[in-house]
């Protein structure tokens, strides 16, 4: 069924939310909620928690919609606000040790000795601490990469940014986590 908001652009939308009109809100679902749920089940691997968090970022964006600033995207603002809940249950959900395996290029060995597995857990502490240091796009543009494991291009693509920029974020994380977890 087509809604009579259906001509209105996103801007107009948003000013129709911000006054409590549902109708507009059902429209503007209608309009991203597909979008918005292909994202983040490409980010996640995850249908039902795609559709979840999808969810999720809708109701709180008519829980906060006087908040919402008509002259700003709200494409923007969906994608946003769905990457953000995706990435921190990425960061809750990763497994440690295959990150740091992932990171550092370490070889695990179900056999490897208690001093080892206290090595690794240090080692992946440390390299936790300088990923949470950096700078907030090089960090998600370096978790997407090695947590979420997408391609340069598919990280460019759901950032709105140039390959180039993605690859230089990248160098740039790697060259810091270098510098900053070697064992002193």
């Amino acid at each position: 069924m087509k809604s009579n908001r259906a001509h209105l652009s996103d801007s107009q939308l948003v000013s129709c939310i911000k006054a409590g009109d549902i109708q507009a809100f059902e429209e503007l679902f209608r309009r991203y909620y597909p979008l918005i749920c292909t994202f983040a089940r490409r980010l996640l691997q995850d249908a039902q928690a795609a559709r979840d968090f999808t969810q999720d970022t809708f109701i709180r964006c008519w829980i906060w919609r006087s908040k919402l600033d008509p002259e700003k995207s709200v494409r923007n603002l969906l994608y946003t606000m769905v990457r953000n809940k995706c990435l921190d249950y990425l960061r809750l959900r990763r497994p440690e040790i295959c990150t740091l395996a992932n990171i550092s290029g370490v070889e695990i060995q179900d056999s490897g000795s208690c001093e080892d597995m206290i090595n690794l857990r240090e080692t992946a502490e440390r390299i936790d601490r300088g990923v949470e240091a950096l700078p907030g796009q090089r960090q998600t543009v370096f978790r997407m990469s090695r947590y979420m494991h997408l391609t340069n291009q598919e990280i460019a693509d759901c950032l709105n940014i140039s390959v180039r920029t993605v690859e230089k974020h990248i160098q740039l994380a790697l060259k810091s986590l270098k510098n900053n977890t070697t064992v002193s």
